[in-house]
C-alpha cells in the first residue's frame, strides 16, 4: 500500500523508467521536492545557462555517479548531499518539469543516457545516495492521481497502453488515457448529483412559495434516463474485457489434418514443423495474433489418433502420449477450438467426444484443394453440421474460417467501436451503480418517501465517485446551497 492521503510534504523518488535490457537509450525519472536540487548535484549542463534546471527546457551535460562501488556513502540530515565525491558517468539530457505541470504534480526530473543497465543503475543510486528512495511499484502514476493529474480509469490506461498487443488495444487505451470514460459518466453523474440535491433540499426544507424542489414525475423520468446511459456503457463491457485479455484459440484434429499448416499461415511464418509424416507435432506451440484488432493466442497441439486413449498410451510412445495429455489440457483453456478434418480421408475419421469442460468446437473440413468439388460442395466422408472448408495451399476459405470464429468469440465485434470499460474493476463500479440506481428507480415509482430514496442514489454515487477515484457526497450539499436561494 502506497498511501491513501495527498502527498504533502512526501519524499522524492526515483526509478529507471524504461525496460530492462540494453538499449540505445534510458531514461532515469526523479519525482518529488528534491528534484531540483538533485539535477544540480547528479547533472553538470555543457552550456552555462542562468538557471539550472531550466523549466521544461532540454539540456545537454554530464551525469555523475559515486566515484567507486559502496562511495558516496547514504546522506544525512547533517550532509545531504556528497556531490564532492561523484565522478562523471556518462553524457546525457535532462528536463525539468515544474509542479504546476509535470505529470506528477510535484517537481519531477527525466534524465536520458545511453541504455546500460549498469549506466542507469549506478545514476540512479547516485539519486538514492542523494536523498531520493527507490520508487515503488506504480508510485509516480499513484502520485499523479493523488495530485489530480490522473483519475483511477487514466491511471489503469497507462498500464493498458503499456501492455497493449495490437494497434486496436492501443488506440483504446489512449481514449481511456485522456479521459474517455470520466467524459462519457460525467453527465450522469452531474445529473444525479443534482437529483441528490433536490432530494435533500426537499427533505431539509420542503417546498416553499418560491422553491418547489421535486417533482415525482421528473424525478422518476430522470433517474430512468440516468439508468439508460449507463446502461449503455454496461452493455459494452463484454467487448472490452475481451480486448483488454485477448482470447486462446486450439488448432485440433487427427493426425496430419493441417493444424501446423494453418498455424504457419496465421502467423505468416514457419513457426511449426510441417511434415507429411503423421505425428510431427508433438508438444503445444503458442504465438500471439490480431483479428480485427482483438489479440488471439493461436495453440498448435498434438494431432489425435482414433480409438487411441491417451491414458492408456496403446499405440503411442511416451512422449506422443504426453502431447495427446496436454492437446486434452489446452482445449479446456481454450476460448475455441478448431478442430480440423482432414477432407481427403474417406470414410471420414469420426469425431472423438469432447473432454470435460472443452471449449465449443468449430468444425472445418482441411486440404479442400485436394478434393474435387460436386456441385459447389466438397465432398467428404464426414459433414458434421456443415462444417467450412479451407485450403492453406490456396487461401481458400481462411478469411471465412477466421470471421465465423470471430462471431463465436466475440458476437457484434467491430474494431471500429473502441469500449470505454476495459476492466473488471470499472464493470463492477458500474453494475454497483447500475443496480442502486434501479432500487432507487423502483421506490420513486412506488411512492417511498424521499429519505428512503436517497439511500440508494447515494451509492450510486459512491460507485460512480469509485470508478474514477473522484467526487463524494460533499459535492451533494455544495450543490444545494450553491444551486438554491437558502439561508440568504
Amino acid at each position: 500500500m502506497i498511501g491513501s492521503s495527498r502527498l504533502e510534504g512526501a519524499d522524492t523518488i526515483v526509478a529507471i523508467a524504461t525496460p530492462p535490457g540494453q538499449g540505445a537509450l534510458g531514461t532515469v525519472r526523479i519525482s518529488g521536492p528534491a528534484a531540483r536540487r538533485l539535477a544540480r548535484e547528479l547533472f553538470r549542463p555543457w552550456r552555462k545557462v542562468p538557471v539550472f534546471p531550466p523549466d521544461r527546457v532540454a539540456v545537454s551535460g554530464t551525469a555523475l555517479a559515486p566515484a567507486s562501488p559502496g562511495d558516496p556513502a547514504p546522506a544525512t540530515a547533517e550532509r545531504p548531499s556528497s556531490v564532492d565525491r561523484m565522478e562523471p558517468l556518462d553524457h546525457g539530457v535532462l528536463v525539468f518539469f515544474p509542479a504546476a505541470d509535470s505529470p506528477t504534480g510535484e517537481d519531477l526530473v527525466e534524465i536520458t543516457l545511453h541504455g546500460s543497465p549498469v549506466v542507469l543503475a549506478l545514476f540512479a543510486a547516485a539519486a538514492q545516495a542523494c536523498g531520493a528512495r527507490q520508487a515503488r511499484p506504480g508510485e509516480f502514476s499513484y502520485r499523479a492521481f493523488l495530485n489530480g493529474r490522473l483519475d483511477a480509469v487514466q491511471a489503469e490506461a497507462i498500464d493498458d497502453l503499456v501492455r497493449a498487443r495490437t494497434a486496436h488495444q492501443a488506440r483504446v487505451a489512449h481514449g481511456q488515457q485522456t479521459g474517455a470514460l470520466a467524459r462519457a459518466v460525467e453527465p450522469a453523474r452531474q445529473a444525479l448529483v443534482d437529483w441528490l440535491a433536490r432530494l435533500e433540499g426537499s427533505i431539509e426544507f420542503g417546498a416553499t412559495e418560491d422553491e418547489d424542489f421535486l417533482r415525482r414525475k421528473d424525478l422518476v423520468s430522470g433517474l430512468a434516463a440516468l439508468a439508460a446511459s449507463l446502461d449503455g456503457l454496461l452493455a459494452q463491457a463484454g467487448r472490452g474485457l475481451l480486448l483488454n485479455r485477448g482470447v486462446r484459440v486450439v488448432l485440433a484434429g487427427e493426425v496430419n489434418a493441417g493444424k501446423s499448416t494453418l498455424f504457419n499461415a496465421w502467423l505468416e511464418r514457419d513457426r511449426a514443423i510441417v511434415s507429411e509424416s503423421p505425428g510431427t507435432t508433438r508438444d503445444i506451440l503458442e504465438a500471439e495474433v490480431a483479428w480485427e484488432g482483438l489479440p488471439v493466442m493461436l495453440v498448435d497441439t498434438a494431432g489425435e489418433r482414433t480409438g487411441v486413449s491417451p491414458a492408456a498410451g496403446t499405440g503411442m510412445d511416451p512422449v506422443e502420449q504426453e502431447g495427446q495429455r496436454r492437446g486434452a489440457a489446452a482445449r479446456i483453456d481454450a476460448d475455441l477450438v478448431i478442430w480440423l478434418l482432414d477432407s481427403t480421408v474417406s470414410p471420414a475419421v469420426p469425431l472423438p467426444p469432447p473432454v470435460a469442460g472443452e471449449a465449443e468446437r468449430l468444425l472445418v473440413m482441411s486440404k479442400a484443394d485436394l478434393v474435387v468439388p460436386r456441385d459447389g460442395m466438397v465432398v467428404a466422408g464426414l459433414d458434421p453440421g456443415n462444417p467450412l472448408a479451407v485450403s492453406v495451399r490456396t487461401g481458400a476459405g481462411l478469411d471465412d474460417l477466421k470471421r465465423a470464429a470471430l462471431a463465436l468469440l466475440a458476437p457484434g465485434w467491430d474494431r471500429r467501436e473502441r469500449p470505454l470499460v476495459t476492466r473488471l474493476r470499472q464493470q463492477g463500479c458500474l453494475q454497483r451503480a447500475v443496480t442502486a440506481l434501479t432500487e432507487a428507480r423502483e421506490l420513486a415509482a412506488s411512492g417511498a418517501g424521499e429519505e428512503l430514496i436517497v439511500v440508494p442514489l447515494g451509492d450510486v454515487l459512491t460507485a460512480l465517485a469509485a470508478l474514477t477515484g473522484r467526487g463524494d457526497l460533499e459535492e451533494v450539499y455544495d450543490r444545494v446551497f450553491s444551486s438554491f436561494c437558502i439561508g440568504k
